[in-house]
């Protein structure tokens, strides 16, 4: 039994369009289901559990990226399969995913290329992609040494799918990577030559872990999975949770 759940920002009229030809296309790939409805007195949690016990196959999260990474971390205690109608213009995970958006996105949810992959954790919450870290000049990886960086230096933590990079992640190693960018020289570089240049983001170096701490006594700003910025307590603990998510997938996925 599949059921979608449509996040409370979906009520507005304007959405009414897309969310008709989103149903409509639905009936005629015979994936009709129960549609549900956030209400800002049913929060997300409470929604799933209920179709669960209702006995849910397939959850499908009609929503953007904030939607559906507050799903994962609804979903951590069951083993059930998760879907993706991406209903935004700026839907990193949708192009993780190789979702198109909207109706088309109805297209992959018949295909049902289900993957099982790797999921991150930072302290008790998951994150599907990536995390984004500010000054932090000290981790802790494996509890067997550390890394050390520059002061200012922003370094990335990647589950899968570095957009930011065109190197692509494994999300079924059951490690994370750490990446840590170059500095863009083209800064020092008059405006005039800078056409001449490829833009493009390196790769200063990069570690495969399973665990990391980060102990500064301070808070840090780091980014989770593309949403806002987030300042968060010291010590953080993140690691990888292998084969903990169930989804289904397009043929044009970040990765194999």
């Amino acid at each position: 039994m599949y059921y979608y759940i449509y996040d409370s920002y979906l009520k507005h009229p304007k959405y009414n369009k897309i969310l008709s030809k989103i149903e409509n296309r639905l009936i005629d790939l015979e994936l009709k289901g129960n549609i549900i409805k956030l209400l800002i007195l049913k929060n997300l949690k409470e929604v799933i559990n209920d179709v669960i016990k209702q006995g849910a196959s397939t959850i499908v999260i009609c929503g953007n990226d904030q939607t559906f990474n507050q799903a994962i971390n609804c979903l951590k205690s069951f083993d059930i399969t998760i879907g993706f109608i991406p209903i935004t213009l700026s839907s990193k995970i949708a192009k993780l995913l190789g979702i198109p958006l909207f109706e088309t996105a109805c297209n992959v949810l018949a295909g049902r290329i289900t993957k099982k992959i790797d999921l991150g954790k930072i302290n008790n919450q998951y994150f599907f992609s990536s995390l984004k870290i500010f000054d932090v000049n000290d981790i802790e990886c494996d509890n067997q040494y550390h890394l050390f960086f520059r002061k200012k230096q922003i370094f990335y933590i990647y589950n899968l799918g570095s957009l930011d990079f065109s190197r692509k992640n494994n999300p079924y190693d059951g490690l994370l990577e750490i990446i840590v960018p170059s500095r863009n020289i083209l800064k020092v570089i008059p405006k005039f030559f800078l056409k001449f240049f490829k833009k493009e983001n390196k790769i200063d170096s990069f570690f495969l872990v399973k665990k990391i701490k980060i102990d500064l006594n301070k808070k840090f700003l780091l980014q989770i999975d593309y949403n806002d910025l987030e300042n968060i307590n010291s010590p953080v603990f993140i690691e990888i949770v292998p084969e903990r998510l169930k989804i289904i997938v397009g043929k044009e996925r970040f990765f194999d």
